[in-house]
């Protein structure tokens, strides 16, 4: 009788850290913990190979306490900006993309083509941008010319625009 109560004792808290684009409750519905099962029979790896099926999440890390505490610290990926050709297509850091048809998430919007040998590099350029300063910027136009090959146009939410290398993103933070 001891262990049969033991074992169906519910976690107890849920302490979520280090998440930017998914809430706490998204997280505590991908764990499948939302209804505070057994926190015995409630694994620390099953809470996070659910979690890891995410597209958005990078890291993982689920520990659990006495008294029922399970604390989880995620690492979500970087989302950089709307695909040229879909709206609905969000590029993250690792140049792996998802869907966002309710357009959830406020990111800039690339509206044209960037050449592969270009894309790359571009994806770590915006990788550099702070979050506060990248919901500043509308969209980015690739707009190379004879003596720069690498530039950018930035449209800013405020009708200022922004020439940008790809050696000079970093530099828009300050």
């Amino acid at each position: 009788l001891i262990y049969s109560y033991i074992s169906k004792l519910p976690i107890t808290n849920i302490y979520i850290t280090g998440n930017n684009y998914l809430s706490d409750q998204e997280i505590i519905e991908l764990a499948n913990i939302e209804n505070y099962p057994s926190f015995l029979l409630t694994t620390s790896k099953k809470i996070k190979t659910n979690i890891s099926k995410n597209s958005l999440i990078s890291k993982v890390s689920v520990t659990k306490n006495w008294w029922g505490i399970v604390k989880i610290e995620v690492e979500e990926h970087n989302i950089l900006f709307r695909q040229y050709n879909d709206e609905e297509t969000l590029v993250l850091d690792n140049k792996n993309t998802i869907k966002d048809s309710n357009y959830r998430y406020q990111v800039p919007k690339l509206l044209n083509y960037v050449p592969d040998n270009k894309y790359n590099s571009f994806i770590k350029s915006m990788n550099k941008v702070n979050e506060d300063v990248k919901l500043q910027i509308s969209e980015i136009t690739y707009v190379p010319n004879d003596q720069d090959k690498d530039r950018f146009l930035l449209y800013m939410n405020d009708g200022n625009y922004v020439y940008l290398t790809l050696y000079k993103f970093e530099s828009i933070n300050s």
